[in-house]
């Protein structure tokens, strides 16, 4: 009796075959192996894709490339990830770092509507350090065309 490729014939009963693990017994793939039956099947970690030419070999992802990074400013692709930088005068949020805020040492020039502001208030300068670096975000390209303000605030 013989058994079809991928498996081998069982030592308690030789009319069965058993599946071989052939990740087990020789380990094909680059990155990771999947025994199934009777074969193995390759894939790769996470930031890598299946070699279209050879399905053992892993290729590395460049997200900066794809767009996956969702990187605000500047990309640096590495081996299986990337990494984020922001522009000159801006640092990345640690609780999101698919967002630079403006450094707290930049001078931000807005607009006071009412003469009632007490910037003395803790609550009322945190709420305005939080719009301010929302806006920062959101209009970067232009923050130093900002002209025509009427205070400024030195943030700490």
């Amino acid at each position: 009796c013989s058994c079809d490729p991928g498996f081998r014939t069982n030592v308690n009963d030789p009319a069965l075959c058993d599946d071989v693990n052939e990740c087990a017994i020789n380990f094909h793939c680059q990155q990771i192996c999947t025994n199934t039956i009777g074969s193995f099947v390759c894939s790769c970690y996470h930031g890598f894709s299946t070699n279209v030419n050879d399905p053992a070999v892993c290729d590395d992802i460049d997200e900066c490339v794809t767009n996956a990074s969702n990187c605000p400013d500047a990309c640096l692709n590495t081996f299986g990830s990337y990494v984020c930088s922001c522009n000159p005068g801006f640092s990345s949020d640690l609780t999101n770092p698919s967002f630079c805020d403006a450094q707290l040492k930049i001078a931000l020039r807005f607009t006071v509507a009412s003469a009632q502001l007490n910037l003395a208030d803790q609550e009322i300068r945190d709420k305005v350090h939080l719009t301010l670096q929302r806006e920062a975000r959101l209009h970067a390209p232009f923050l130093s065309r900002i002209t025509a303000m009427q205070k400024d605030v030195q943030l700490n």
